[in-house]
């Protein structure tokens, strides 16, 4: 802001007079007066300063007032691509074309009611148009601040759709996972050893990714997490740290995932990397699953773990250790009353009321 103090006597005392712009370049004067000495005076100068800057609008640079909905995001995903990973550009692209209603309109035009006419009417489950909401509120905050190309967020105080009841997500029983694993194993050994990894210790694809054969202990029985295989904004394929302290952990393997890994590590050429798949395309297993048409993914591997250690009577917490997420995330995600904990609950039940 653009300002200056006059300091004068007047009426046996001093005078303060503040100039300044507005947010529209027109000179504007405050003044007090009735001070005993002229450092009074510059002390109220300074608290008016203060007052003035905290009601005064932000000045909008009118070289910049003209650029859309549409130029901003491409600068603004331009800006961040290289600190995101892929699938979250990939989901900024996506909720951006949900919004494409929005690409021609001037960014300072664009109305609260603008954005929710179009949020009401997108045609996809609750979970996905909230996604795609979140991302095009982040995208007006950011054009608030730090662009500065907005005085105030039109996006806020939108409202994410209900979601009735958890979001459930079925686990696969016993009979089904070992049918689906076969099926994989006919079309492709390296895929089928990384579901069993999966499936019988719950880690992520880019955890399995990034294994190395060191990781395995086969004589205390453990498999120890400690990076990833990622996809970067420019879809290149980078080892990078876990997100989250919790990712960090040893996890158990089971007798049969062992031998699974025995017997691979055997047929297998070694690699200087000493990764395990280091010669299988990220996107391979992905692939390879979607040609089952079994409505099956990798997630669904480590989702049928998790309700499977539930279902047995392992406690919450631990199962949110050997998983890498937080307690709050395996109640929220994991927890439902599936056909095992059903059957466990009415043998405990019998048994109770037999006493």
């Amino acid at each position: 802001m653009e300002y200056n103090f006059t300091y004068r006597e007047k009426d046996k005392g001093f005078q303060v007079i503040l100039s300044y712009k507005d947010n529209v370049g027109r000179w504007k004067q405050k003044s007090k007066q009735g001070f005993k000495t002229k450092r009074e005076a510059k002390n109220a100068g300074d608290k008016l300063l203060e007052e003035v800057k905290a009601n005064a609008p932000v000045y909008i640079d009118n070289s910049i007032d003209s650029i859309t909905f549409g130029e901003f995001t491409e600068m603004y995903l331009n800006n961040i691509k290289r600190n995101i990973a892929y699938n979250t550009l990939r989901n900024y692209r996506q909720a951006i074309k949900a919004f494409s209603d929005l690409e021609t309109l001037k960014l300072i035009n664009i109305t609260h009611n603008d954005i929710v006419v179009i949020f009401n009417s997108l045609n996809y489950k609750a979970s996905t148009a909230n996604m795609y909401l979140a991302k095009i509120k982040n995208i007006f905050k950011k054009a608030v601040s730090p662009y500065k190309l907005l005085i105030e967020d039109p996006s806020v105080e939108i409202t994410p759709r209900k979601i009735n009841g958890p979001q459930k997500i079925n686990a696969l029983t016993r009979e089904r996972l070992n049918f689906i694993l076969e099926r994989v194993k006919t079309r492709n050994n390296n895929v089928y050893i990384i579901c069993c990894i999966a499936a019988f210790s719950g880690l992520r694809l880019g955890e399995i990714m990034g294994l190395k054969w060191s990781d395995i202990n086969f004589v205390n029985g453990t498999i120890t997490v400690e990076r990833q295989l990622t996809r970067d904004a420019n879809n290149s394929i980078l080892i990078k740290p876990l997100k989250t302290n919790n990712s960090y952990r040893t996890v158990p393997a089971p007798i049969i995932l062992l031998e699974i890994l025995k017997n691979y590590r055997q047929a297998s050429a070694l690699h200087i990397s000493g990764l395990i798949f280091w010669n299988i395309n990220y996107l391979t297993p992905v692939n390879i699953l979607r040609g089952l048409n079994e409505n099956v993914n990798i997630h669904l591997f480590r989702h049928t773990y998790a309700t499977t250690l539930l279902a047995n009577g392992v406690d919450i917490k631990t199962v949110a250790a050997l998983i890498g997420d937080t307690v709050a995330t395996v109640s929220k995600t994991y927890i439902h009353y599936n056909d095992d904990m059903r059957k466990n609950a009415s043998r405990a039940i019998s048994q109770i009321f037999l006493q």
